[in-house]
């Protein structure tokens, strides 16, 4: 069958076949329309499907970036410390490095007195082990006296230091500074005066006791026992109290370490 038609032009008529006008064409016509329609559909599903996959992925990226920025467990590549040395001037270096030689002869120095402890073996007189007693306790606390003015001067000195938190600097209780390079030996040092006083008060304790068995006043009345009953107690808290500042600042460091 044959079909007259106008052309988009609207002058001249087209002869359409039944094929191309008919039900057929418009079923056909149809079904291209709904196969697009179909096909945009999907799109716009699989397109918001990828949003929805693809969005909270991101932001938990972002989210993580701005926590490591807040918290600094992010990455360190770009972290700029400086180093103690770079943080002192040379003359303060100077000083730091001969109160650090110090530390060390006090070191050695308390080892003779441990090892004077360690060989000491009692029975002679009362008399003369509180006598012997009394000098190495002396002995441990006068190293424990330098010590501790070392570290006043290390704190004054490192306070000062641009920045006073340089690499190097650990901070204790109170906002004190200490020396990371020896800070080892400072807690060492400290604990083991602390060690030898309390096993010197705990013979002074035994000596006081054979000394009231035997009615030995001239030992109980002498000055190492006196020195002992006065001043020990008090000498052997301030050591504890000096080992525990020592030990506060190196945990604060190792953990601070631990942290970055």
């Amino acid at each position: 069958m044959l079909l007259f038609g106008q052309t988009s032009s609207g002058n001249s008529l087209k002869i359409l076949t039944w094929a191309e006008s008919g039900p057929l064409a418009l079923v056909d016509k149809f079904a291209k329309n709904e196969c697009e329609t179909r096909m945009s559909i999907t799109a716009l599903t699989s397109y918001a499907t990828t949003l929805r996959q693809v969005t909270p992925s991101s932001v938990a990226t972002r989210d993580t970036q701005r926590a490591e920025a807040k918290t600094g467990n992010g990455p360190t590549d770009n972290v700029v410390t400086t180093k103690l040395t770079e943080a002192v001037s040379s003359d303060q270096l100077k000083t730091l490095n001969n109160l650090r030689a110090v530390k060390e002869k006090l070191s050695s120095e308390l080892s003779s007195f441990e090892n004077r402890f360690a060989e000491f073996e009692p029975g002679e007189s009362l008399q003369a082990d509180a006598d012997e007693m009394a000098d190495i306790g002396k002995g441990v606390y006068r190293v424990a006296r330098r010590l501790e003015r070392i570290q006043a001067r290390i704190d004054g000195l490192l306070k000062g230091a641009d920045p006073d938190d340089a690499d190097g600097i650990a901070k204790g209780r109170g906002g004190k500074r200490y020396d990371e390079k020896t800070l080892s030996t400072d807690v060492s040092i400290a604990q083991r005066a602390y060690s030898v006083v309390t096993n010197v008060l705990d013979r002074f304790a035994s000596i006081k006791s054979e000394a009231t068995e035997q009615g030995d006043t001239e030992v109980l009345k002498s000055r190492a026992m006196k020195l002992a009953d006065t001043h020990g107690k008090r000498v052997e808290n301030w050591l504890k109290h000096m080992s525990s500042d020592f030990q506060a600042a190196a945990a604060s460091k190792q953990k601070v370490s631990i942290t970055v």
